[in-house]
């Protein structure tokens, strides 16, 4: 999947997100490919459960951050 298709297809799921959390995530700070970043996406939708506890976190983004 090329970059515009992911995009068209995260849309939707990035406003669902925003509504619940107040945030987007960025694909490019988590270890998932556009595959495992739209389907964590929509778990994380459907469970209402913040992305990063569905799939990890670039490492650098780790180091320093709390939640």
């Amino acid at each position: 999947m090329n970059q515009v298709e992911f995009g068209k297809k995260c849309r939707e799921l990035n406003k669902k997100y925003h509504v619940m959390f107040g945030e987007v995530p960025s694909p490019s700070d988590y270890t998932a490919s556009y595959e495992e970043y739209l389907a964590a996406m929509c778990k994380a939708v459907d469970e209402k459960k913040h992305l990063y506890d569905i799939i990890p976190l670039k490492k650098n983004k780790i180091d320093g951050w709390t939640r």
